[in-house]
């Protein structure tokens, strides 16, 4: 699995794979060259409109999601904010966590709030989480119907309910199991 050549950080429809080990240069390089097109346009005359980028603008139906098989969120922290900076998910969805119960709940991701997550007992990598940008949605509980189904090894997930009954579902197939 290798990370996604073609990032651009102005398609919100481009994806990046992200791996631990991933080297950061080239997401630096992209927000050196966002800073340096938001201050050109900042400094041409203050009569031009503002033109707002798609993951600027939220609407009550268009929501924006990333999924990443972290294999350890703790050693890729700074990477995933970064990212999670430029792009401004709202929704941010982990699989591989590889934390327990307090080591998940002592993981921040700034900006985002740990909205649900299913972990494998102590000592075992796996396990699943939602992270939820602060502010975009109102009423967040864990849906407690499809938490109850998870199964270690077998059929592993967390969800959560949001705003008006719409659902947030993360699922994984430990170790390829159909």
């Amino acid at each position: 699995m290798e990370a996604q050549e073609n990032f651009n950080i102005e398609d919100p429809s481009s994806e990046i794979k992200l791996l631990p080990q991933l080297d950061p240069q080239p997401i630096d390089e992209a927000l050196r060259l966002e800073n340096l097109k938001n201050n050109k346009q900042k400094s041409e005359s203050s009569t031009k409109p503002t033109i707002l980028k798609n993951n600027d603008a939220k609407t009550a139906d268009r929501l924006s999601f990333m999924h990443q098989n972290v294999q350890s969120i703790r050693n890729c922290i700074a990477l995933l904010e970064h990212i999670l900076e430029i792009r401004k998910y709202d929704c941010f969805a982990v699989t591989e966590h590889w934390c327990d119960e307090e080591q998940l709940r002592a993981t921040h991701l700034r900006n985002y709030d740990l909205a649900s997550s299913y972990r494998r007992s102590k000592n075992e990598r796996g396990g699943s989480a939602i992270y939820l940008r602060d502010g975009v949605f109102g009423k967040v509980t864990p849906h407690q119907n499809i938490n109850s189904l998870a199964s270690k090894f077998d059929f592993e997930c967390t969800a959560v309910s949001v705003n008006d009954g719409h659902e947030i579902i993360i699922k994984t197939k430990p170790y390829g199991k159909q």
